[in-house]
């Protein structure tokens, strides 16, 4: 028996928040997580695709793949094969993004300058408290479903614009310092939950998503081979 198929229009398939309304488990797909993504200039210069979600510290490693390959003259000529992979497992039409460390900034915050016995009226506090920081964007399918381009071609520029906002909140949530990081600092973009992007020092990045170093043998005794642990 023949069996049609028809592709799903984008305004058939729910948004993120219907599905998890609906109590379905919906995930970032796992093209997602291979992206090495620095706010650190614009989009086609800022993103690598790695073979997982892991920084390979072997110097013999194969390099990751750009995400966007460019004429000698600077134009764009096509990007990644992942750039129309689903950015969610199962497909979304939209999504409304927050921030990490913006959607906690006042928080913590708050948790740093609660008053002291001899300060109650926080006098003694560090800064000025971040009011109205936990920012939104709701990004939307261009075609049938949410891709991974849709979701970066918007949120990159977007974060780019809150790189202030970041520097000084990283400054008080990652250093624990008053004044924002340097200008300069590196910044990297990671899609934590399908709902929230993590943004993170390089330093701290590199740190939490790099493979441990190589597996190291236990020496060899009578009873048996070298193990590997």
């Amino acid at each position: 028996m023949d069996v049609e198929t028809r592709s799903i229009p984008a305004q058939q398939i729910p948004s993120y928040e219907a599905r998890k309304e609906a109590g379905e488990f919906v995930k970032l797909s796992a093209d997602v997580r291979r992206l090495r993504w620095s706010l650190n200039g614009p989009l086609a210069t800022s993103i690598q695709v790695m073979k997982d979600r892991w920084v390979d510290p072997d110097p013999d490693a194969a390099p990751p793949e750009p995400y966007c390959q460019q004429e000698d003259d600077g134009t764009i000529a096509s990007w990644h094969a992942v750039a129309q992979s689903p950015y969610t497992e199962p497909k979304v039409s939209s999504v409304t993004i927050r921030v990490d460390p913006l959607e906690h900034w006042e928080m913590d915050w708050l948790e740093m300058n609660e008053p002291y016995p001899n300060d109650p009226d926080g006098s003694c506090a560090v800064g000025e408290r971040p009011v109205d920081k936990d920012a939104r964007l709701e990004v939307k399918a261009a075609g049938e479903f949410l891709t991974i381009h849709d979701y970066v071609s918007a949120v990159h520029p977007w974060l780019m614009g809150l790189r202030g906002d970041l520097l000084a909140a990283l400054a008080l949530t990652a250093a624990g310092q008053d004044d924002p990081l340097p200008p300069e600092t590196r910044l990297m973009a990671v899609c934590g939950w399908p709902d929230e992007v993590e943004v993170l020092r390089e330093q701290d990045w590199l740190a939490e998503y790099t493979k441990p170093a190589s597996k190291v043998p236990e020496l060899a005794t009578s009873a048996g081979p070298a193990r590997y642990y």
